[in-house]
């Protein structure tokens, strides 16, 4: 950055994607393709997706099953040098990753040696609490980074690498914002089981639900249209944009109204998940319990980004009934849950923040990628 606080913009980026997206085949972690497909802009990067060797693995998609030990060689990947790499002008070449949980550092055994042809090797680990799952791998990296504060001296403590702080976010520009809105309720992943059943039996609501599927390890086909975790990843984006209200409840308030322990709850304190992100960016109106976490204060810091709901399911519904009654209140919400994701919390942010924190001077692809999330704020009327 220029002297001034003025920023300073480099032409390009020597980036190297290393993605997941053709190895496990899962709804959970279509997320971290997004964010990859958004990097990829934001860097001009190359993406690199290694392959199961052995495809056609089916898992259970619980977190707990996931930190398994098959050995090495599990992956395999065309790794060549594009041309475009090869003419690109930088002074830094870098390799990416944004990893759903540690076991996916194995990825790169697939590529040999390839500690030696980058300079900087940075990851983002979504769920960084399975400290069991982290490959030997992640040892050959300069810099982490996780979503959740609470996760940063557990995580560090044994990698031996240096860990920050960058929060989740959304592919606002990803979906086709609109006010008009043809459903009442949206809920998916863990929920106040109790609230969703009496919004379900109201027959004046109607309710959208969805549920994370199993997961395939070695997917038979790559990414793309005739995968069941793509075409369940575009069917969330066509609910959220279809929706006036989403549920989203902390993880704090839901771990004392389930019967099973998952493995999330290794993680203590409450937790700013990836939910609110979604569902805020897409412009529903968010009902249910607000995360107590200090990022919210930074991040979701707006009155109206996640209304509380009673304890009392009948006043809970009373206070759902009165939002939806009130078209004009709703619509006012929504647009201003979007416009506020747009102004912070989408991942073109986060690439910012991320080569920030790095001291990486940014590249001219991101400042246009931001001046579109600026564009799109300013279109909103308030």
């Amino acid at each position: 950055m220029a002297l001034g606080g003025h920023r300073t913009y480099r032409d390009a980026m020597d980036v190297t994607i290393v993605s997941g997206r053709n190895a496990v085949a899962s709804l959970a972690r279509t997320v971290v393709v997004e964010y990859e497909d958004v990097l990829a802009k934001c860097f001009e990067a190359n993406i690199l997706a290694p392959k199961h060797k052995f495809p056609g693995w089916v898992a259970h998609s619980k977190l707990a099953a996931l930190p398994r030990r098959m050995g090495g060689g599990l992956y395999e990947v065309d790794w060549t040098v594009t041309e475009a790499s090869k003419t690109r002008q930088s002074d830094t070449k870098m390799l990416l990753m944004v990893a759903l949980n540690g076991a996916d550092f194995e990825l790169l055994d697939a590529l040999p040696n390839w500690r030696d042809e980058y300079d900087l090797a940075v990851a983002v680990v979504f769920d960084g609490w399975v400290l069991g799952a982290f490959h030997q791998n992640v040892r050959n990296f300069d810099h982490l980074f996780v979503p959740y504060p609470e996760a940063v001296t557990s995580v560090a403590s044994i990698v031996d690498v240096k860990v920050d702080v960058l929060p989740m976010a959304f592919d606002c520009l990803g979906i086709q914002y609109t006010p008009q809105r043809s459903n009442d309720i949206l809920s998916y992943g863990r929920s106040s089981k109790a609230h969703l059943d009496a919004l379900i039996k109201d027959p004046d609501i109607s309710v959208f639900t969805q549920n994370l599927s199993s997961e395939v390890v070695g997917p038979k086909q790559q990414w793309g249209p005739s995968r069941s975790d793509w075409q369940g990843k575009e069917l969330l984006r066509a609910r959220l944009v279809e929706s006036k209200i989403a549920l989203a409840f902390d993880n704090t308030y839901t771990q004392q109204l389930e019967d099973e322990v998952h493995v999330s709850h290794q993680l203590k304190g409450s937790i700013l998940t990836q939910r609110w992100f979604e569902c805020l960016g897409a412009g529903c109106v968010v009902v249910g319990r607000r995360p107590t976490s200090p990022l919210v204060n930074q991040y979701l810091d707006w009155e109206t980004s996640t209304i509380d709901l009673p304890e009392s399911v009948p006043l809970g519904l009373e206070v759902i009934r009165g939002l939806l009654e009130d078209h004009e209140r709703l619509q006012e919400m929504a647009a201003r849950n979007r416009q506020n994701s747009l102004m912070r919390n989408d991942w073109r942010h986060r690439a910012r923040q991320m080569l920030d924190i790095l001291g990486v001077e940014e590249p001219k692809a991101l400042h246009r990628e931001l001046d579109l999330l600026d564009q799109a704020s300013k279109g909103l009327s308030l």
